[in-house]
């Protein structure tokens, strides 16, 4: 509601352009930026255990990315724990991983990843 009320928009008309042209995130790409800090400030932390912690799926022949194994879940709870979020948004986007190694400091990563966010919509 207030991002029609600020682009003075009608009840039933789509918000979604204004997001866009307000760079405002909407609930799923926040929650992706919270992950993802989650995710840098792990890495940070202690890199060889991040690696161990959350693996990446060994294939049966040689491909060109891999992807990160998710814990098994059969319930909402499973779901929402971080043993199946941090894969999950690392299969979503690989870029994050790489935006971390290559980034310094957390601004310019946080910066990053919000310009990155964005230009998906």
């Amino acid at each position: 509601k207030a991002v029609r009320f600020i682009g003075n928009l009608q009840k039933y008309d789509h918000s979604m352009p204004l997001f866009r042209e307000y760079k405002i995130l909407t609930v799923e790409q926040i929650m992706t930026l919270k992950i993802s800090i989650n995710i840098f400030n792990k890495i940070r932390q202690n890199q060889p255990l991040f690696f161990n912690t959350y693996p990446k799926n060994p294939g049966n022949y040689s491909l060109r990315c891999s992807h990160f194994v998710k814990s098994k879940a059969r319930t909402n709870y499973g779901f929402q724990q971080l043993s199946y979020i941090i894969p999950d948004t690392l299969n979503t986007h690989p870029t994050i991983a790489q935006m971390v190694q290559n980034n310094g400091s957390f601004q310019t990563f946080k910066d990053n990843l919000v310009t990155y966010i964005l230009s998906l919509s």
